[in-house]
């Protein structure tokens, strides 16, 4: 997200109201835990793929903020979804409200980051990635060219 867009509040109050127009959307009911369930072991089914194949898998939950996230919260239950998925998959995940360089973040249209707090995104990401068993980081060097 440039810094001009960040600044022109016009278009922030743009994207703002498209994300607000889509909350108001008819939407299906919720999931009920059996179909979380039966989602989340498809999920499983791929994730057992790549790892057969020597892949790995890492989770990662980017920040949202503002009217998005409270949409979020509400329709997505982290205990339902997020979780659940972490535990099934037997994966790890990075979850931006874990961290406390992250869990603050304000995205300036509710879904993505401006460019000053993305450098501080990316920065504690890295550092939190090299943190994770098996995952071959070199996060000095990464983050000196942020």
């Amino acid at each position: 997200m440039t810094d001009d867009f960040v600044a022109d509040t016009t278009q922030v109050g743009i994207v703002k109201s498209i994300w607000a127009g889509l909350a108001k959307m008819p939407m299906p009911p919720p999931m009920n835990d059996a179909q979380i369930l039966a989602f989340l072991q498809d999920i499983r089914k791929s994730t057992d793929k790549i790892k057969a194949r020597g892949g790995q898998v890492i989770f990662v939950r980017t920040p949202s903020s503002g009217a998005f996230r409270q949409m979020e919260l509400g329709g997505f239950a982290r205990s339902r979804y997020w979780d659940k998925l972490l535990e099934v998959t037997g994966c790890p995940g990075i979850h931006f409200e874990d961290d406390a360089a992250t869990k603050n973040l304000v995205c300036p249209e509710f879904s993505h980051l401006n460019r000053s707090d993305a450098k501080i995104y990316t920065a504690a990401f890295i550092k939190n990635l090299s943190q994770h068993e098996g995952w071959n980081v070199r996060s000095e060097k990464l983050i000196t060219k942020l």
